[in-house]
């Protein structure tokens, strides 16, 4: 049960820790001012807080979930939910700045 309870402590905190990590990688001075975590680059795209923390929380959610009913595997599938939550992202948000309109979502 303790290991259990260890993937469960660190899965769920990757929708959040993965975005920071993914920003470090992608800014150029980490000890500048920014705004570029994907949670702050949607909502400037027209997504409200609401719907912001909303994603973050059903990920979160998501990911305790499959931890608590397939243990370690679970956190594996947790990260590959992220992973492909934070490319959809990113294809996302290069939409919109291609076509330069704000979504209604």
């Amino acid at each position: 049960m303790r290991n259990r309870d260890s993937w469960t402590a660190l899965t769920i905190t990757l929708p959040l820790t993965a975005d920071a990590i993914y920003t470090l990688i992608r800014r150029e001075n980490i000890f500048k001012a920014h705004r570029s975590h994907l949670y702050q680059r949607l909502q400037q795209s027209g997504w409200t807080h609401a719907q912001v923390a909303s994603t973050y929380i059903g990920v979160t959610v998501l990911i305790a979930g499959s931890v608590l009913v397939w243990g370690a595997m679970g956190a594996w599938i947790g990260l590959a939910v992220v992973v492909v939550g934070m490319v959809g992202g990113e294809v996302y948000l290069r939409g919109e700045r291609e076509t330069g309109q704000k979504s209604a979502f």
